[in-house]
């Protein structure tokens, strides 16, 4: 009888030595077995999955903003638009949360590398690895960082919940991969293509607008939706001169739907003309000022000039010319009620041209008024794109896409120059 006891407790002594890894709690866990499981395909596949859900959410609210292109910068400063729209240093990439989930998996990759156990716990490993992130749409650019991770048991099973995402890993410049050159390649050629329409619109589709037609064309092509009070509050005078409920619901009733009709008038409307005049005597204002088609007056954009004072560049074929995006100055600021328009980039140059067989005839003119301690008037159209309304920040975004500048001399009326500076 003896004899079988000792073998049934022999029996269970060697099968507690034959458990299963899953079936050890973790602190029977030898150190190579748990550092197998700190290097677990489940758990690195955990970690990936967390950074998925993580990175999404993180990108959600904040896009990594970057410059594909600040490789060709140089170490001299480009002032000239022209060279920098060629260079293309100034675009900036927005990658965003719908980039990223598009993307995790094939152009995105995520490597979790030199896995391995740092300590064992009473409840829980503790292991550490090198995380790797890639992008084909972050170009020249790996995000990298030493994690630390958790793993416990729960059922049975090993499972980290350390979250790890795409903003807690250190970027790094690279030599860009082959993939990252080739979405660059049809990022910019994208662009060249989306610059030589803009280019290319007709003046039949540019309107001269106003300042309240501008706000018409926010608030028709904004994503945000308004209520008929905020509607009321912005453009009807009446609604806003009395505190009476019963009043604003009559004048509501009466106004509302007129206002709303109006709005969706401009529901289509990008392409718009802004105005600007610089040295001018009223006689001139009245001679050369633009209207809108309803006679109103036009929109007021900055100002753009050319110094009488400044000698013809016989490189560039043509005079300096003063304005927005110039000079390393920044766009185009019109705001007025809250509502801005903001020209985030501009196609035109920074030359005011003058065809060879003018050029001595105009430098001689305006060298003759320079002699006279005065300077030239510069009346200016502005053409300009709108690219998006966002209703957060109450912007229009839009693109400066070309100027017609007129040079008048302020004493004779004459025009010296008038031109497209594009």
């Amino acid at each position: 009888m003896k004899k079988v006891v000792a073998i049934t407790c022999l029996s269970i002594l060697l099968a507690g030595c034959d458990k299963s890894v899953e079936d050890k709690p973790i602190p029977e866990l030898t150190r190579e077995e748990a550092n197998g499981i700190c290097q677990s395909p489940d758990v690195l596949a955990q970690l990936e999955k967390t950074f998925k859900t993580e990175t999404t959410g993180d990108l959600k609210g904040n896009p990594r903003s970057y410059s594909p292109f600040i490789d060709r910068h140089t170490n001299g400063i480009i002032q000239d638009i022209n060279e920098r729209s060629a260079s293309r240093i100034d675009v900036t990439y927005q990658y965003t949360s719908d980039d990223f989930s598009k993307g995790f998996g094939t152009t995105d990759k995520l490597k979790i590398t030199n896995a391995e156990l740092n300590a064992t716990g009473t409840d829980m490993l503790k292991c550490s690895a090198k995380a790797e992130f890639t992008s084909d749409e972050l170009y020249g650019l790996t995000f990298a960082n030493d994690i630390i991770y958790n793993v416990k048991k729960d059922n049975g099973k090993f499972v980290t919940d350390t979250k790890i995402s795409f903003n807690s890993l250190l970027g790094h410049k690279i030599q860009p991969t082959a993939s990252q050159k080739s979405w660059r390649d049809k990022y910019e050629g994208n662009l060249n293509a989306e610059e030589n329409a803009l280019r290319n619109i007709p003046d039949s589709e540019y309107k001269i607008v106003s300042q309240n037609d501008l706000y018409y064309i926010y608030f028709s092509q904004s994503s945000r939706q308004f209520s008929d009070d905020e509607l009321m509050g912005f453009f009807s005078s009446r609604w806003n001169s009395t505190t009476d409920v019963f009043a604003k619901a009559d004048i509501k009733k009466e106004e509302i739907q007129k206002i709303k009709e109006k709005i969706a008038q401009y529901k289509d409307l990008k392409n718009i003309v802004a105005y600007s005049s610089f040295n001018t005597s009223r006689q001139l204002q009245e001679k050369y000022s633009v209207q809108t088609a309803e006679g109103e007056k036009p929109l007021t954009s900055t100002t753009g000039w050319i110094s009488a004072s400044d000698s013809y560049d016989f490189d560039k074929k043509g005079f300096k010319y003063n304005a927005p995006f110039c000079g390393m100055t920044g766009g185009m600021i019109i705001q007025d009620r809250g509502i801005v328009l903001s020209t985030d980039s501009g196609l035109r140059g920074c030359t005011v041209g003058v065809p060879d067989d003018k050029a001595r005839e105009v430098s001689a003119k305006l060298a003759a008024i320079n002699s006279k301690g005065l300077g030239v008037s510069t009346f200016v159209k502005s053409y300009i794109h709108i690219d998006k309304v966002d209703g957060d920040t109450n912007t229009l975004h839009a693109t400066l896409i070309k100027d017609n500048v007129k040079v008048v001399n302020p004493e004779t009326d004459e025009v010296i120059i008038d031109t497209i500076v594009k």
